[in-house]
């Protein structure tokens, strides 16, 4: 006999993990267009302050933990709804970014060092893969931020633990010298607007009710049509159950 609480519970995740991918293949196109189709000459916004924060090749490993923490997140949130509205968040995020890649292009410097560990090679690989003109904002920060600020919104403990890593994602950037002290903090500005507008702000809530109301009457229509008929353990059920779910 089929386990159906376990079986709604998989698909939940499966597609979350789904939509995940399909955000990050989306980002993956419109950021390396972006980062190289750009209107203006790369812009340097190295300061001072920016050599303050020494350089460690080892902070790499907490810059890379960023891939596993997001994929990781969906499991965190308690209900489709804080799903959908941390997702909408990211996208959000990209969005506000985007434009600045393109009309505002900066590019950080190429630190030098020598490439003769794990570490310092696992470095060197970040830099050859990675795209340029697109330092401003840190998507790094700013992502890390939206999901923090999204997870402490629904999950207060956790979400905590959270923003202590996105911190330690920021100072990930600055002490491998991917960014600038300014792409952090405007990382951080896009994150709290983002959070601000999907998540708890009042502006965007008749979308998410229109979303709600939508897929409730596609369930009333889907009961409606198999009314009276048994379909307890059938994918019928699922779909009804998935789209009546908070």
């Amino acid at each position: 006999m089929i386990n159906i609480e376990k079986t709604v519970s998989t698909c939940i995740y499966v597609k979350r993990i789904i939509a995940v991918a399909l955000v990050y293949l989306m980002h993956t196109v419109l950021y390396s267009y972006v980062s190289v189709h750009h209107v203006n000459d790369n812009f340097n916004l190295l300061t001072d302050l920016d050599q303050v924060f020494p350089f460690v090749p080892e902070m790499v490993y907490l810059y890379l933990s960023f891939y596993v923490v997001i994929i990781v997140s969906v499991f965190f949130l308690p209900t489709e709804e804080s799903f959908n509205r941390t997702i909408v968040s990211i996208l959000g995020t990209l969005l506000f970014t985007y434009p600045l890649f393109y009309f505002f292009p900066a590019n950080y410097p190429f630190p030098s060092f020598d490439v003769n560990t794990f570490t310092t090679k696992l470095l060197r690989w970040c830099f050859d893969a990675d795209v340029p003109n697109n330092t401003f904002p840190s998507l790094h920060i700013s992502l890390s931020f939206t999901i923090a600020f999204a997870i402490k919104h629904y999950r207060r403990k956790l979400g905590m633990l959270y923003l202590v890593w996105a911190i330690g994602i920021a100072l990930s950037t600055l002490m491998i010298r991917k960014h600038f002290l300014i792409d952090s903090f405007s990382g951080i500005v896009m994150a709290t607007l983002s959070y601000n507008l999907f998540v708890s702000g009042k502006l965007t809530k008749p979308l998410f009710d229109t979303i709600d109301k939508i897929k409730n009457y596609l369930a009333y229509c889907i009961e409606n049509k198999y009314a009276g008929k048994r379909f307890s353990h059938n994918p019928i059920y699922l779909l009804v159950t998935i789209l009546r779910m908070k």
